[in-house]
């Protein structure tokens, strides 16, 4: 099958994106072909210009090119969060630009515009999935699902595709590393069974793979917890949590934001990790490196590559930590 995955988020280490890239890998491994779009990463256009507006309007070739994937898609998937309601305005312009008269819907000869359209789309299927930080049953019961009305109704459902699924995962803020690998799960069962594998692919071996990185280990001298909570959570942010009662008594300290999770564990024979080490994903990396400068951490900066701004430094026990920001 061929399937259309769009995502719009603008940060690379969002939960959206994890979302996105479970959907393409999932999509892949059943053997199927994905036109995949990063809105933000590609820096879509969203402004409708004028020019553009009448169904025979000559097309930038970008846009061209969205508007055929989306005709050709046997199936669509959005990824996207809730903001106040509505998807990022980004979203809502990749709408008003592709999902356009001739190639979406279309007005009958005897209809001015004021009826009811019939839909183009050739997909049978359409899945989003969102994000929130309002409780779904407030979302539902203060404001009415916006976005449910939204997708089915006055996108999908105008155009044709009337077999519709919608996932929320929320509340994000405060959710857990275990919950969202759940919520991963879920979108995973979702799109198997919505657009299961075909031909070859069906045929395949029971799936066995390495999906996430629950933690990172990491070793400390015995007695150095506060200069560890110093390091982990003042200066990198990361919260200290909780050890189990079963592992609380060998010492050192567990630290996580959600998404990112390092344990420090005691070694007697201590010696600092100076190759292996953990790459850490951040945004400001600039502010990072002139906080822990002025903390007196020396910073080493490496050889660049594409895509990424990267530099070392050492923990305080001689650890080799490595911080890492996408470029545009």
């Amino acid at each position: 099958m061929k399937l259309s995955l769009i995502l719009a988020h603008p940060s690379p280490g969002s939960f959206n994106h994890a979302i996105a890239e479970t959907a393409r890998r999932t999509l892949l491994r059943s053997g199927h072909t994905v036109f995949f779009h990063d809105l933000c990463a590609e820096g879509f256009d969203p402004i409708l210009p004028a020019h553009e507006i009448p169904k025979e309007a000559v097309l930038p070739a970008e846009i061209a090119r969205h508007c055929a994937e989306i005709a050709a898609a046997d199936g669509i998937i959005v990824v996207h969060p809730n903001w106040w309601g509505q998807p990022p305005a980004i979203l809502k312009g990749w709408i008003d630009r592709v999902i356009r008269p001739s190639v979406a819907y279309e007005f009958l000869e005897s209809d001015s515009g004021e009826g009811v359209p019939l839909g183009l789309l050739h997909a049978r299927t359409a899945l989003v999935f969102n994000t929130t930080n309002t409780p779904v049953e407030r979302e539902r019961q203060v404001f009415g699902d916006p976005l449910e009305t939204l997708w089915r109704s006055c996108v999908f459902g105008l155009c044709g595709v009337n077999d519709f699924h919608r996932s929320v995962f929320g509340v994000i803020i405060t959710s857990t590393a275990e919950q969202r690998l759940a919520w991963l799960a879920e979108v995973e069962e979702t799109l198997d069974r919505c657009f299961p594998a075909a031909g070859p692919a069906r045929r395949r071996a029971p799936r066995m793979r390495v999906y996430a990185i629950e933690h990172v280990q990491l070793a400390m001298p015995a007695g150095e917890e506060a200069r560890a909570r110093d390091f982990y959570s003042g200066l990198l942010g990361l919260e200290e949590t909780a050890k189990p009662p079963e592992l609380a008594g060998r010492g050192g300290a567990w630290f996580s934001n959600g998404a990112v999770t390092l344990h420090l564990g005691v070694e007697q024979d201590f010696r600092p990790a100076r190759k292996a080490h953990p790459a850490l994903l951040v945004e400001g990396l600039a502010t990072f490196v002139a906080r822990l400068e002025a903390a007196g951490y020396p910073i080493q900066r490496d050889v660049q590559f594409a895509g990424y701004d990267r530099v070392h430094m050492n923990d305080p026990f001689g650890n080799r930590i490595e911080l890492m920001e996408r470029t545009a």
